[in-house]
């Protein structure tokens, strides 16, 4: 302690001015440790601690006010909360301290690596943004776990992990890479590395991570390399010479079993590599691995092209009985290498599928058959009953997916959708999706949503059958925005 306390005494009375003509330049302290004078923003510092108040005359000296405590260096490195309090990581430090985590750093039986966003960093962050974290606990501490791994990583471990990912506190991954000899996390370059606490280290980073919101856990693993595909850094290539039934597999036994009684969707990250061609990419499930695949099914193609971006593919809904303990992904076009990762599947539950059982105006519906009868009015149709859907918004856009058939001696038939701003009266703004001409057997359908107003809500969802007596059966019906 008393070490410590020396490191903050100069001896001679060094008042504002003669302290801030030594910036750039380090002053002796009392306990024979240097200290480093610098100016940050007209604010005078003082081994990385802000200068509050200056110029107090006592009897024999002069105070300054300093809003840290000062850890002299022969003492040895200090907790990572301390360590980034004298680096002047100012915002980080006020970010730990809202979301109620300044103990965990200093915790002296931790052992952590903290990628430190600078000051710069969270300043870059969109207008509001920071604000709006600080002012949410959880979620902060959410983004703050993302700059964290449990355990200590110096920057030569990180770069023996070029191409790898690691998963943080928060649990989720960040990809670690190299480019040019600097150190990537992310898309948040190392700019400074190994800054030694005691209970871990510190690399700084010049962008702020931001969680993807899943649990790496949660992410497929398409390391499955077979019949002559290869995958390097989740760039994956059907190359020529591979057979044609080349893919890769999922190795993530977490994600088994998958069941789709309500169908679902897949979502994932892609890029094309600098001057490559744009590539379709599809998944499929199956019953088990090779031999036992039957029975099994394939999503749509999607077309990747250009940069980073996200994509969605739907997963029609299937036996609910059925299971599926085999995801495999495929690349359509021969020597087209694409980036893919953060693949997550997601299966629908009952609470993200539309009721249409508020019959209205004459309609009727059983099994889920609806019929727009003789004698019905001419606006009767089925209301949306699953409040939990409630309230919709579209700035992007979106679509309407469901299974549709016609009964047996039926005859083809046209539904549409129709989301208003409340039910009947206050249903303005309102807008429809186009007809869908539904025909022969089960069948999955899409339509899709046109963007909206993005300070619009929707809180009335109908379906409309367009001819009279004229059954559709209609299931499985999700309302998606992009």
């Amino acid at each position: 302690m008393t070490n410590t306390l020396l490191y903050h005494v100069i001896d001679g009375a060094v008042d504002s001015i003669d302290a801030a003509a030594a910036y750039n330049q380090s002053v002796t302290m009392i306990n024979g440790d240097p200290a480093a004078v610098t100016i940050d923003d007209g604010m005078l510092m003082i081994g990385g601690a802000m200068v509050v108040a200056k110029d107090i005359v006592a009897s024999n000296g002069i105070i300054h006010v300093i809003d840290a405590v000062l850890m002299p260096p022969s003492a040895g490195p200090a907790p990572l909360a301390v360590e980034a309090s004298a680096a002047g990581f100012s915002t980080l430090v006020t970010a730990v301290e809202a979301a109620g985590l300044t103990e965990d750093l200093l915790d002296a039986n931790a052992n952590l690596t903290v990628f430190a966003p600078t000051n710069d960093a969270f300043a870059a962050l969109p207008e509001g943004a920071l604000d709006e974290l600080l002012a949410d606990p959880d979620a902060l501490a959410n983004v703050l776990g993302y700059h964290v791994y449990p355990d200590t990583v110096n920057a030569e471990t990180a770069i023996s992990l070029d191409g790898n990912s690691i998963t943080m506190l928060n649990g989720e991954s960040v990809a670690i890479s190299v480019v040019d000899g600097n150190l990537f996390v992310n898309d948040a370059q190392v700019v400074a590395a190994d800054v030694e606490a005691s209970n871990g280290i510190i690399h700084v980073i010049d962008q702020v991570l931001i969680p993807t919101g899943v649990d790496s856990a949660e992410l497929a693993d398409f390391s499955g390399t077979f019949g002559g595909s290869t995958v390097t850094d989740e760039v994956y290539e059907f190359p020529s010479g591979a057979e044609g039934y080349a893919g890769f597999a999922n190795n993530n036994a977490d994600l088994y079993p998958f069941t789709f009684e309500f169908g679902g969707k897949i979502t994932f990250t892609a890029a094309i590599p600098e001057g490559g061609t744009p590539a379709n990419v599809r998944f499929v499930f199956e019953n088990a691995p090779w031999p036992d695949v039957n029975p099994n099914f394939s999503t749509a193609n999607v077309l990747v092209s250009g940069g980073e971006a996200t994509y969605t593919v739907d997963i029609p809904s299937q036996d609910p009985a059925q299971t599926f303990e085999s995801f495999l992904m495929y690349i359509v076009e021969l020597d087209s290498p694409v980036m893919v990762k953060n693949v997550v599947v997601t299966a629908y539950t009952e609470e993200d599928i539309a009721d249409f059982g508020g019959t209205f105006a004459g309609t009727t519906v059983e099994n889920d058959v609806y019929t727009f009868p003789t004698g019905a009015e001419g606006y009767a149709g089925f209301a949306n009953d699953n409040g939990a859907l409630y309230p919709m918004s579209f700035p992007n856009g979106g679509k309407v997916t469901f299974s549709a058939a016609i009964p047996d001696g039926g005859s083809d038939t046209n539904v549409r959708f129709v989301f208003e701003n409340a039910p009947w009266p206050d249903v303005d703004p309102n807008f429809s999706t186009a007809n869908v001409l539904v025909s022969g057997g089960e069948a999955f359908y899409t339509v899709e949503i046109p963007p909206q107003d993005a300070a619009q809500t929707f809180s009335s969802f109908l379906m409309y059958v367009v001819e009279r007596d004229s059954p559709v059966m209609v299931k499985n019906v999700v309302a998606r925005p992009y």
